[in-house]
C-alpha cells in the first residue's frame, strides 16, 4: 500500500515527535549517568571541538535503547520525506528501494545515492552548500 504524500509527511513529522520524546526521556538519563561519573569526554587530535566520550563501565542499558530509538525515528523521517518527494513527481513510483540518501557535504549525490531517488527534481533536492 502506498500514502499519498500528504499522509507520508504527516507520518514524517509524527516519527518526528516521536524521535523528540525519546530524545527528552534520553537526555534525562544522561543527567543521571553524568552523576555517576562514567563517563570521559577526549578531543579529536584533527579537530578540538569534537570530542570521543570514553565509558570507565558500560553504559546502562537504557541509554542504548533510547539512543537507538532517537536515531531510528529520526531515519525513519528523513525516510518519509524522501518517498513523499518521490511521489510528487512519480505518483506510482516503486518506494521499496527508496530511501533518504546521505552523501558528502559540499558534494552533489554520485549515480548510486542519486538512483533511488531518481524522481526527485533537481529543484527539490536544492543547491549542494559546502
Amino acid at each position: 500500500m502506498s500514502l499519498p504524500p500528504f499522509l507520508r509527511s504527516k507520518s514524517a513529522y509524527i516519527r518526528y515527535m516521536y524521535a523528540q520524546t525519546h530524545l527528552e526521556k534520553l537526555r534525562e538519563q544522561l543527567s543521571l549517568a553524568e552523576k555517576l561519573d562514567n563517563f570521559e569526554l577526549e578531543s579529536l587530535p584533527d579537530d578540538e571541538r569534537k570530542k570521543t566520550i570514553r565509558c570507565k563501565n558500560p553504559p546502562p542499558v537504557l541509554l542504548s535503547l533510547l539512543l537507538g530509538d532517537v536515531i531510528y525515528s529520526l531515519r525513519s523521517a528523513l525516510d518519509y520525506v524522501t518517498c513523499g518527494l518521490v511521489t510528487l513527481n512519480k505518483p506510482n513510483a516503486d518506494l521499496s528501494h527508496v530511501q533518504f540518501p546521505f552523501g558528502r557535504k559540499g558534494e552533489r549525490l554520485n549515480s548510486g545515492q542519486r538512483k533511488r531517488i531518481e524522481s526527485i527534481s533537481d529543484e527539490a533536492l536544492g543547491p549542494v552548500r559546502a
